[in-house]
């Protein structure tokens, strides 16, 4: 499979580019204007692409240009984000290194294809085996696993948690079926994921899943470019109005709140209360909430900590995160006891010389880059990672030529590479651990599952 740039793609993003310049007044210099092309151009290209395959590489570069580039372009500019996550250094001095970080990174993942498309693969499912049996033995393996994760000892209850992501697998699975029930099986399969996030108020894991399960509708639904464009800019609202209402459930619902002992079922009235109050045009575009948004969704603010922080008063660390990253993903603790933790606070801490209270927050790809090689070293690494991101994948795909089933773990071992705020660590633990929960599962349970549920006579040619 070739990889293909359509001229409609380019075009609509050169107009919507201008137009989105214009309104700006033209208050940014052209060269760092390119952060506001290419956050268009990664936008029109994912919604070119998602009824061809799991377009997941082209949602990541579109996050991270967000992320990277169209926040810090508003942070430096339009809207002032909160005072403790204004950028430190001037526009100049950042997007000389992030634009051509960002580029790079999308140019490493869109690079590498598989030898056929997704959709091909996911089209001949059905032919192949009895997707509704499987499916649904995998989401019951997750419901399963998912409780299990809470209870079991701290050492194997990761595993446990991400045996429990099989249940969205089934669920991927089932959105290719004719099952009667496949829609209730689907909210089935999600239910603890968003009860869960119902109970603890953090979002980000139930958005990702949802957005992978959209992907694969968009393959199965085939829908028209400008229904397309339709559906993203509809889910990009509904995104705005949950970033726009999660504060205020959080008072509501977390420790100390009105509706804190609540089960996390009944918590369901309350949010979806607190989420139409705040589903007005006026909340969504209030100088306070325009505010807050910039400020999450500005991780650019952390790069410029880490480039003003490094080397001046942190020497550049030469690679040692990237080592101590596969070590900690490959090694059990009982081996390496100070093994990293995933998460970012220890490369946050060391690389911005400030400490995390009470918040989650990471350096990125683009900002561990620069903390470990500088300036070149930095846009070259965020290259390798997006070509590594896409090998896997590609990978993945072509060992799918042979056995189809096999494409709808893409998601399940890869679910971490959309997120921008990461640093290598995160998606690398997630994809060891991930893997090696894989081939155990299919070694004792998958090959057999589907060697039982395939279609008597069918044939991948």
């Amino acid at each position: 499979m070739n990889y293909s740039i359509k001229g409609k793609t380019i075009l609509l993003s050169v107009i919507s580019y201008l137009v989105l310049y214009g309104l700006s007044s033209f208050i940014f210099p052209f060269w760092i204007s390119m952060a506001l092309f290419l956050t268009c151009f990664a936008f029109f290209q994912f919604v070119e692409k998602i009824s061809d395959y799991i377009a997941f590489r082209e949602l990541s570069f579109l996050v991270a240009c967000i992320q990277l580039l169209a926040g810090s372009l508003i942070a430096f500019y339009i809207v002032d984000p909160d005072p403790v996550f204004m950028p430190e250094g001037t526009p100049e001095e950042y997007f000389s290194y992030a634009i051509p970080g960002v580029s790079l990174f999308g140019f490493g993942m869109l690079i590498i294809n598989p030898r056929i498309t997704d959709k091909v693969l996911l089209e001949k499912t059905p032919e192949l085996y009895d997707l509704s049996a499987i499916s649904i033995r995998l989401v019951l393996i997750g419901l399963v696993a998912a409780p299990l994760s809470f209870v079991l000892p701290k050492t194997i209850a990761y595993f446990f948690n991400i045996l429990s992501y099989l249940s969205f697998v089934g669920g991927f699975m089932l959105v290719f079926t004719k099952h009667p029930a496949k829609w209730l099986w689907i909210l089935v399969a999600f239910s603890p994921t968003i009860l869960n996030a119902l109970s603890g108020a953090i979002f980000y894991l139930v958005i990702i899943w949802l957005a992978f399960l959209f992907l694969y509708f968009f393959i199965k639904w085939d829908l028209s470019f400008g229904k397309r464009i339709l559906v993203v800019l509809t889910g990009i609202i509904l995104i705005m109005a949950l970033d726009t209402s999660k504060n205020a459930y959080r008072e509501m619902v977390l420790r100390g709140g009105e509706y804190s002992d609540q089960l996390a079922i009944n918590k369901l009235g309350v949010f979806i209360d607190v989420y139409f109050d705040n589903f007005r045009i006026s909340n969504l575009t209030s100088e306070g909430n325009l505010s807050g948004r910039t400020t999450r969704m500005n991780q650019g603010a952390v790069v410029t900590w880490v480039m003003n922080h490094v080397p001046q008063y942190e020497p550049y660390a030469e690679g040692l995160t990237i080592y101590r990253s596969f070590e900690s993903a490959i090694l059990p603790r009982f081996i390496k006891p100070d093994k990293m933790i995933a998460g970012g606070q220890e490369n946050y801490e060391n690389f911005t010389g400030r400490y995390i209270g009470g918040t989650s927050i990471n350096i990125s790809l683009l900002g561990e880059g620069y903390a470990n090689f500088g300036y070149f070293g930095g846009i070259l690494f965020m290259l390798v990672v997006g070509m590594s991101y896409s090998i896997i994948y590609r990978s993945i795909s072509n060992y799918s030529i042979n056995h189809p089933i096999y494409v709808y773990f893409i998601s399940f071992l890869l679910i971490y590479t959309i997120k921008a705020e990461d640093d290598l660590m995160t998606p690398l633990n997630h994809f060891v651990k991930a893997g090696i929960v894989f081939l155990i599962f299919n070694q004792f349970y998958f090959k057999e599952l589907i060697r039982k549920y395939r279609i008597p006579g069918s044939s991948v040619d």
